[in-house]
């Protein structure tokens, strides 16, 4: 069991730990303050994890997991929630959970659903390098103040939801609400056109030089194209997105992939501030 699992056994709060489907890491264990901690599980922790009852579909999964968040305080899932979001904002990779574990004063282990996270097996699996451990923290603090911070609400939560997405349709829509969110926040509609907007706000925001603001301008206008294709059910035009791009060589899929790049990067810099 792993040691905050271990400490203060006779306390009366509730430990939880949650395994991290699809990450990988070299850290054993990076305490992020006096309640919170990512953890390598041991052989026997994962043996307990087998023997509490849950959907078997995803036990299978579970006991794939070699590391685990290990929380503990009033709000133990906002816990789960914020240190998900900074490993997400983090870097690029497909980190879930879905379960979390349970252990009370004269109790065993309990399973709980946490309502998050459909559980899947991605090939983009998620490295956490003992290097990104300053950084983490950073982020970690950041992100438990984000309520601070309502602006973000909505726009963290689509990018979060992004991750519980197969279609790339439905992440796409998820990204472009996110930006709306952000550089249309408090107003009653878009300032068209819209897709060329956010493009040069989130170039301000993001661009290192003029030609990466240009690059990230035309970008981000793409994306929104692609997203009123969607929305607006323009099958002729979703079919031209569906296949290589004739001038840049570009699938659906790297721009789905650059559009959450983006975002990440805009989320990051917004909450660090």
């Amino acid at each position: 069991m792993t040691d905050s699992f271990k400490d203060n056994m006779l306390n009366e709060e509730k430990l939880w730990l949650v395994p991290l489907i699809n990450l990988e890491s070299n850290v054993e264990k990076a305490r992020l303050d006096d309640r919170t901690a990512v953890a390598r599980m041991s052989s026997d922790e994962l043996k307990r994890l087998h023997d509490v009852p849950y959907n078997p579909v995803q036990k299978a999964g579970i006991l794939k997991a070699t590391h685990a968040i290990n929380t503990k305080g009033k709000d133990p899932l906002g816990s789960v929630k914020s240190l998900i979001l900074s490993l997400r904002l983090l870097k690029k990779g497909d980190v879930k959970y879905s379960f979390a574990f349970t252990r009370s004063r004269g109790k065993g282990l309990e399973a709980i659903h946490t309502g998050f996270g459909r559980l899947d097996f991605s090939t983009n699996k998620y490295y956490l390098d003992k290097k990104d451990l300053e950084e983490l923290k950073t982020l970690w603090k950041s992100s438990s103040q984000l309520s601070k911070k309502p602006y973000l609400s909505f726009s963290t939560n689509r990018f979060m939801e992004s991750y519980d997405k197969k279609d790339l349709t439905d992440k796409i829509v998820n990204f472009t609400a996110a930006f709306e969110s952000i550089v249309f926040y408090n107003k009653d509609k878009s300032i068209e056109p819209a897709g060329e907007v956010m493009g040069i706000a989130v170039a301000m925001l993001l661009g290192k030089n003029q030609n990466h603001r240009d690059e990230i301008k035309e970008r981000l206008i793409k994306v929104y194209e692609i997203r009123n294709a969607i929305v607006h059910g323009n099958v002729k035009r979703m079919k031209d997105y569906f296949k290589p791009d004739s001038e840049n060589n570009i699938m659906i899929e790297e721009i789905a992939r650059k559009a959450e790049d983006m975002l990440r990067l805009t989320l990051r810099k917004l909450i660090e501030e």
